[in-house]
This record gives C-alpha cells, sequence and structure tokens, in this order.
C-alpha cells in the first residue's frame, strides 16, 4: 500500500515527464474527465456573487464530477464552494469534494472529513485535482476514502489550503475545514449524522486547527472524534529542523502560503531574499508553482533558511513575522478538543521529530482531553501513514458507529500511553525521497 507522499511522488513524475512543453491542465491529460486545474477554472477561482453575505459553511456553487468512477464505492461525487474565513477573519471561499456512498449507512449514519496533506503553494496541485489520478496511483488516499464509502459512511475532502493555497496557514487551515463540514452536514441534511476529523502529516496540522478553532469559529458543531498521525506542535521548528535536509522542501512554501494573506508580512518576506547569487528570491518563490513533491526533489538538501534570506534564520525571528507564525505555527490547544483524540507517531520520525507531538499530548493530558497515543517503535514518517491507517480507521469507525460501541472498545476519559510495533512499511529515513 502506498501512503500519500508515494502518491505525490507518482503525480508529480506524470507530470515532469512532459512539463518541458506543457501545461498543468494538459499534464492532466490522460486522467479521467479532470477539470481544468483551479487556477483556469472559473468554478474554483472566481469570487462567488455576494459571498463576503453569505453566512460560513453555506454552499455558494455546486457541480458533479465523474470521480465516482474511479471511488466506486460512491454512487456520486460533487464539488461545493463554500463560504468561509480567511486568517484575518475576512470573508472568503473554499471547494472541497463529497463523495456519496451508495449506500448509505441508516444505523450510524456518519461523515468522514479527511485533511489530506497536498502540501504545496501551488493552487494547481490541490487535493481536488490530484483525486483524478488513477486509483492504483492514489494509494492510501483511494483505500481510506473506499473503505469509508463502503461502511456507509460520507467522506468530504477539503481543499483546506483554500483557493489561493495557503500552505501552513493553521487558521485558515481549521476556518476552511470546519466550513467544509457545516457544508456537507447541510447537504446531508441528517441531524442524527455523527462526523469526525482524519489527518496524516499536513494533513494533521489542518485537523488539529480544526479541533483548535471549533469551539470559538463553529460552536454548534460536535465531533465525535479526531486522529492525527505524523503530527507536531510548532511549524516554525520543523521547518528549522528540516533545513538542510532531504525534506526541506516544505520550507519555501510553508513560508510562501502563510505569509500570502498578510500584505505586510509577505512585502517583509520579498524584501528579505537575497537579489543575487545562486541562491536568490527567484529560486525561493519558483516554490509558487512546485507541487508538493517537485519542491521536496527541487530543494533537496539544501539550507534554504541559511542561504536564500538576507538575514539567514534570523528572518523567522523577526517581529513583523514572527507574530505571523506564532499566530499560524504554533498548536497552543486554544480551547478544549471536544472530542476523543487519536494519535499516532513513529519513533524515528524523520520529517516531523516525536518531540513536538509528546509536548502536545502531555498538554492535551493534563487539560483532561481524552487521549489514545501510539508510538511505533519502527518504520520512517511516510511508512507511518501506512502501519497506522488501520489503527486509526478502527478508532474513527467506532466513533462513528456511536458512544455505546467506542466505549466498549476505547477509554472514555484520561490518556493511554502505549508502544506498538506495526512493521506493513519500513524504509530508511525520507524514503522515497532518497532512494
Amino acid at each position: 500500500m502506498k501512503g500519500s507522499l508515494f502518491t505525490l511522488v507518482i503525480t508529480a513524475i506524470h507530470a515532469a515527464a512532459i512539463a518541458s512543453s506543457t501545461t498543468h491542465m494538459e499534464a492532466l491529460q490522460g486522467r479521467q474527465s479532470a477539470p481544468l486545474v483551479p487556477s483556469q477554472d472559473p468554478f474554483y477561482s472566481t469570487p462567488p456573487e455576494g459571498y463576503e453575505n453569505a453566512r460560513p459553511g453555506d454552499i455558494l456553487r455546486m457541480r458533479n464530477t465523474t470521480l465516482s468512477s474511479t471511488f466506486n464505492a460512491s454512487s456520486a461525487a460533487y464539488q461545493f464552494v463554500f463560504r468561509t474565513t480567511n486568517s484575518l477573519g475576512q470573508p472568503l471561499w473554499a471547494l472541497n469534494t463529497l463523495f456519496v456512498p451508495k449506500t448509505p449507512n441508516t444505523t450510524h449514519p456518519g461523515l468522514l472529513s479527511y485533511q489530506v496533506p497536498y502540501n504545496t503553494a501551488d493552487v494547481d496541485a490541490s487535493i481536488s485535482v490530484l483525486l483524478y489520478a488513477e486509483a492504483s496511483d492514489l494509494g492510501i488516499i483511494f483505500t481510506d476514502i473506499q473503505r469509508a464509502l463502503d461502511n456507509g459512511f460520507y467522506v468530504t475532502v477539503p481543499d483546506h489550503e483554500g483557493p489561493h493555497a495557503a500552505f501552513s496557514a493553521g487558521i485558515l487551515y481549521g476556518h476552511v475545514t470546519l466550513d467544509n463540514v457545516r457544508a456537507s452536514l447541510g447537504y446531508i441534511n441528517n441531524s442524527a449524522a455523527r462526523y469526525v476529523l482524519w489527518g496524516y502529516s499536513g494533513g494533521s496540522l489542518a485537523s488539529m486547527f480544526t479541533a483548535e478553532l471549533q469551539n470559538t469559529y463553529a460552536p454548534e458543531l460536535q465531533f465525535a472524534g479526531i486522529a492525527i498521525g505524523g503530527f507536531g506542535r510548532n511549524v516554525t521548528y520543523i521547518l528549522e529542523y528540516l533545513d538542510g535536509t532531504p525534506g526541506v522542501g516544505v520550507v519555501p512554501g510553508s513560508i510562501i502560503g502563510t505569509l500570502q494573506q498578510y500584505p505586510d508580512g509577505y512585502s517583509y518576506l520579498l524584501s528579505g531574499l537575497k537579489t543575487s547569487g545562486p541562491s536568490n528570491s527567484t529560486g525561493f518563490l519558483a516554490a509558487r508553482n512546485l507541487s508538493a513533491v517537485s519542491a521536496l526533489l527541487g530543494y533537496a538538501g539544501q539550507t534554504v533558511l541559511e542561504d536564500y534570506f538576507v538575514t539567514g534564520r534570523q528572518f523567522l525571528l523577526d517581529p513583523v513575522v514572527k507574530k505571523i507564525f506564532a499566530k499560524e505555527w504554533v498548536l497552543e490547544t486554544r480551547g478544549a478538543w471536544n472530542m476523543p483524540i487519536y494519535g499516532y507517531k513513529t519513533i524515528n520520525d524523520e520529517f516531523v521529530p516525536i518531540a513536538g507531538a509528546e509536548e502536545l499530548v502531555d498538554e492535551f493530558c493534563a487539560s483532561g482531553a481524552n487521549v489514545l497515543y501510539e508510538v511505533n517503535t519502527v518504520g520512517n514518517h511516510q511508512d507511518e501513514e501506512v502501519n497506522g491507517d488501520a489503527s486509526a480507521w478502527r478508532f474513527l469507525e467506532s466513533a462513528l458507529a456511536g458512544e455505546k460501541v467506542f466505549s466498549s472498545r476505547y477509554a472514555t476519559h484520561g490518556c493511554t500511553y502505549r508502544n506498538v510495533t506495526i512493521g506493513i512499511e519500513v524504509h530508511p529515513p525520507f524514503t522515497p525521497l532518497v532512494v
């Protein structure tokens, strides 16, 4: 089984093979009935008329897709453009993809909000586009969505970075994901439906900010559970850790994606980049047009923070941007996560060091949260997406099945920490980027 990074690698290889003479849109030809890429798709990129006056979560546009021919446990797959809110509290719109199960579960109606780590500052590499890959290439993304549909649950997959690819902007991630759930529940129109969150790696960041902001932004929502894998607490620390490693390619896109919402912050970014030499602003800003894996391959091993900025790593600490990063990049447990939490990590996580995750889990537990936290003794970051997948799904499926089923399988209060050894996939660090 392939994890989402393998999926993105295949997508990047497919695109790169013809990139020298084609656009993103042409690179998608050959996939089943793919739409225009977002930057060329008026449905996606054009501000809906009157969206500023709509309520968060209101569906503004809707269309059918052909995705049910790939995800064949669904009877239909729709895309909604819905009203949401950016990190500054201003009206915005965003898109999700909602899969309708062929046989909805009438005993335990439910919705899975599935945040995929597409990790890019390029809106044309959003997950709504990548879903049009072949099932064999989608790997674990296909498996997870199909399994939920087979159980009769609806599945929504938001483009949680919004219409401008605000990569790593945690506040926006949370708003978009919450409004995606609101929109999906509005379509399902079943007050008995339970709903859960699931995200790995970059998808865990979206899921965690969703849980953090739920109390203040969407207090009417009551999630039945959340599963987060490959997670950390502080993006600044993660980016500093990755500088100079094969995983450094997430650094430019994270900084660009987050600051582009803030005019002063983005202007400061442009002024802080070197204008000459091999590591200059042109090379850094190229990340705006790179998919996740293209960026990982293109910047691999570079000391991006040291080399591209006039002040080196000090750029992250300048007051102009530091306050933005503190808001967008640090999980502060702003409110109690009013839902059972399943966390899974590998002790060998080379992308997101385990220390930040354990600090966060300790804070959850100190605040009285209900947490099951499992640490795998084998595998790398990518491996754990596969190795922990079945356990994460069992937790979420139990939450969707209701309190009686959940309580028969899991503790409903307090925290449980345990080590596990699950070696379905075991590779050296940074595989498949380093082989």
